[in-house]
């Protein structure tokens, strides 16, 4: 946390500034595709999977296409992991690159915690960026039970203007959220933690420019919207057994997201065309290991993960009404030129396991499998129309 805090480091864009072999694509704040080593899924079907993972603690976020939807504020984790691939054994098929650990501090059960994060600065001389950031730890029942928040806030002023819009930096960007932690341990050898987790973002554009019009200069005849709200409940479990330690993790998740985009410049802005979609997923993911602790030269792992994601989105796709009524297409009910809805079942199941043997403290080597079975199915709903 010292080195993301000195580093200014609150989301992907400073991890791929600071990570050899990393690279970031995000055209706006909540649509961030990684790419490890150069390999990356090309294209946004809505159920492509990534080729580097992302978790925050247990909860894989990346399961969203070739991109994840929400920038998780980082500050109070206990560190991020970036794992050069490929993952798959312990981490999945999306894994195929590596894959980003976001793990956060677990609440301290011996000692009255506080600290504060102020950061104010500028981008591009004019937009003024404020970002603030608190934590309290309270120790409950000293040793056995305490209770920690995290909560933080950013106001960052745009500096990209939409000539389309006709607003001065118009990439502007409110997020709020943070975090509530109970972690008891009514033995030395039990540790439980149930966790909620909440952050709501809302860029108000897309950051996405045209050089050929000039410097942090976009043209949309509306502004994009990729607005995110999150929220995460989490219940782990950790048991020493002396020779290994089992922890089980359970999580379920729901995210309510807009995509809206202009895409007319797909046909160099000859053919007004947007797309306006609300998506809502529901997610729950639940995986059990035990790993050893003292095996001597020998380290191992076995597992097993479930994963059961429900989504539902409304696609409406738009055009301006004066070149719908130039193309004779009459009788719509407003610009949506084509209306529907559908929902996605995605399920995964696996189970895995990985062994390394230590030849000395600088040499190793490790052999791993994993075993999955997926299923995805999509259905369009009933209702709808199209031009």
């Amino acid at each position: 946390q010292e080195a993301l805090s000195e580093k200014g480091i609150v989301s992907y864009d400073g991890l791929a500034r600071e990570t050899p072999g990393i690279a970031l694509n995000q055209p706006t704040a909540n649509f961030n595709t990684i790419s490890t080593r150069g390999i990356a899924t090309n294209g946004y079907g809505a159920n492509l999977q990534a080729a580097t993972a992302i978790y925050i603690d247990e909860l894989p976020i990346s399961a969203n296409g070739n991109s994840t939807i929400l920038d998780p504020t980082l500050y109070d984790v206990e560190r991020v992991e970036i794992l050069r691939g490929p993952q798959g054994t312990l981490f999945g098929a999306n894994s195929l690159s590596g894959a980003v650990r976001i793990l956060t501090k677990k609440p301290n059960t011996k000692k009255f915690e506080a600290s504060a994060l102020v950061d104010i600065g500028m981008t591009d001389g004019d937009a003024l960026r404020q970002r603030y950031n608190g934590m309290v730890n309270i120790p409950l029942i000293e040793d056995k039970m305490a209770f920690r928040a995290v909560g933080f806030f950013r106001d960052e002023e745009g500096w990209v203007d939409n000539v389309g819009t006709g607003i001065d930096g118009a990439n502007e960007l409110e997020s709020v959220g943070g975090r509530a932690v109970l972690r008891w341990e009514p033995t030395s050898q039990l540790d439980l933690q149930l966790m909620v987790v909440h952050e709501n973002s809302e860029p108000a554009d897309s950051g996405l420019t045209n050089p050929d019009r000039g410097e942090f200069i976009r043209f949309t005849d509306r502004p994009d919207l990729f607005q995110s709200d999150f929220t995460s409940y989490n219940f782990s479990l950790d048991y020493d057994l002396g020779f290994a330690k089992l922890t089980s993790s359970s999580t379920y998740s729901d995210i309510a997201g807009e995509f809206i985009v202009d895409l007319a410049g797909t046909f160099g802005q000859a053919i007004p065309f947007g797309l306006d979609a609300v998506g809502y997923d529901d997610i729950f993911v639940q995986e059990v290991r035990l790993a050893s602790t003292d095996a001597g030269n020998w380290d191992w792992i076995i597992g097993g993960f479930h994963f059961n994601k429900r989504r539902d989105v409304v696609f409406e796709y738009r055009s301006s009404q004066a070149f719908l009524d130039a193309r004779g297409l009459t009788g719509l009910p407003d610009e949506y030129y084509q209306r529907f809805s559908n929902y996605t079942d995605s399920i995964e199941t696996a189970g895995f396991g990985e062994l390394t043997y230590r030849f000395s403290d600088q040499f190793w080597m490790t052999g791993g499998l994993r075993y999955t079975t997926t299923s995805v199915q999509s259905f369009t709903n009933d209702g709808g129309y199209n031009s």
